[in-house]
């Protein structure tokens, strides 16, 4: 995994940092709103779902940064810009 560009290096170490934490905690909520007897009526907006889109993101970006590794051995931010300026080798 050292071998990766520090692009695509920085979007798998962002990924397995946050992404399980995330899902970690909204598990954790969910249990603590069931414990709790809370309703999930009052507890239904974006400050209680927020962790399942931050992961989801996240884990879009970890895609398209392996996606586009694996395709040009560039990140994919790096590989949008060299084909914006017409730099990509093949």
């Amino acid at each position: 995994m050292k071998k990766l560009p520090g692009e695509v290096y920085f979007f798998v170490v962002l990924w397995a940092l946050f992404a399980p934490a995330l899902v970690v905690y909204f598990i954790a909520k969910l249990k603590y709103v069931e414990l709790e007897h809370i309703d999930f009526a009052s507890v239904a907006n974006f400050n209680f779902v927020w962790p399942i889109p931050a992961a989801i993101l996240l884990t879009i970006l970890l895609m398209l940064e392996l996606a586009s590794y694996f395709k040009f051995k560039l990140g994919f931010f790096s590989a949008w810009h060299a084909v914006a300026m017409n730099t990509l080798e093949k």
